[in-house]
């Protein structure tokens, strides 16, 4: 699954300063000339610190390199790096994932709620519609199940009035239910705000007070078994190797 970047600006600083000692992604490249440009740097001042890192794994010779830089560089007004701390969402939107009776359900829709104000949040014109792969939904939302549990969960949502579909063939657009009519003024007080889009349904389970703990090594979001657990199975593995 492709990670959905909250502040692009952050995440291609952070790229750049970390140049030396990763693979950066054909992604990775991108966000960094954008934010080398950002930060005033020629076209060749991009290419030769492109030159110096280890991009083997992307195949990109000198000259698609070169092409590459030009073509961001030339198109980079025309959306700048986004500088957004946060996804903020309303006391009205944690309300509506734990109106649900299963908690399955509730990891769902509080997903679907992140990601269409993030929508809302990002977009110019406000829009709420969520065109991320139904697959990915539910791995953000922290469920694992096969493909027609997945469309029954949402059949369900839809059945409620919880969400909208589109309407054009070949379209798996998904609307929250008034997530575009509750937007946010100076008078509205967020009472979350997602700073990552990782394990949201562990994140929701952790708001309506079920015990977990971060991961020491990757941070991620993991059930608490007992007072003693400091990693993920991943990671415990990785520790415990040697």
């Amino acid at each position: 699954m492709e990670k959905i970047i909250i502040n692009e600006r952050k995440y291609a600083q952070d790229l750049i300063e970390s140049i030396d000692s990763i693979q950066p992604s054909y992604r990775d490249v991108c966000y960094i000339i954008r934010g080398l440009h950002e930060a005033k740097k020629s076209k060749q001042d991009i290419l030769s610190f492109l030159e110096d890192a280890d991009l083997t794994r992307l195949k990109l010779n000198k000259i698609r390199l070169k092409q590459l830089v030009d073509k961001i560089v030339d198109n980079s007004t025309k959306r700048p790096l986004r500088n957004m701390d946060h996804i903020s969402l309303l006391k009205q939107d944690v309300e509506k994932a734990k109106s649900l009776e299963n908690m399955r359900y509730q990891m769902l829709m509080f997903t679907l709620i992140v990601l269409g104000r993030f929508k809302q949040q990002t977009s110019e014109r406000g829009s709420a519609w969520i065109r991320s792969p139904i697959q990915e939904i539910f791995a953000l939302a922290n469920i694992r199940c096969r493909e027609k549990t997945r469309h029954d969960m949402l059949r369900k949502l839809l059945e409620l009035g919880y969400i909208k579909l589109a309407h054009a063939p070949n379209n798996t657009s998904i609307c929250i239910t008034g997530v575009e009519s509750e937007k946010f003024d100076a008078g509205s007080e967020p009472v979350v705000q997602i700073k990552e889009m990782a394990d949201l349904g562990l994140l929701y389970r952790c708001i309506v007070g079920k015990p977990y703990i971060k991961c020491a090594v990757c941070g991620r979001l993991i059930p608490k078994k007992s007072n003693r657990q400091k990693y993920c199975r991943s990671c415990y593995n990785k520790v415990h190797e040697h």
